[in-house]
C-alpha cells in the first residue's frame, strides 16, 4: 500500500506557505518546482548565457 504525500514549502516573503495535500508518491521535485514558483509569484527563466534564474 502506498500513501500520498503532504507537501509544504515555506517562503519567508510570502503570507502563507505553498501546500499540496494528497500528492501521489510519484511526485517529483521537477513537477513541484513550477507549481511552487507560480504560487509565490515567481517563474524560472533562462538568460542569454544559459544561466537559470528565478
Amino acid at each position: 500500500m502506498t500513501e500520498n504525500l503532504n507537501v509544504t514549502v515555506v517562503y519567508p516573503a510570502a503570507r502563507k506557505p505553498f501546500e499540496q495535500h494528497d500528492a501521489p508518491p510519484t511526485e517529483t521535485l521537477g513537477t513541484l518546482k513550477p507549481l511552487v514558483l507560480q504560487a509565490f509569484g515567481h517563474e524560472e527563466t533562462t538568460g542569454p548565457d544559459g544561466s537559470t534564474t528565478t
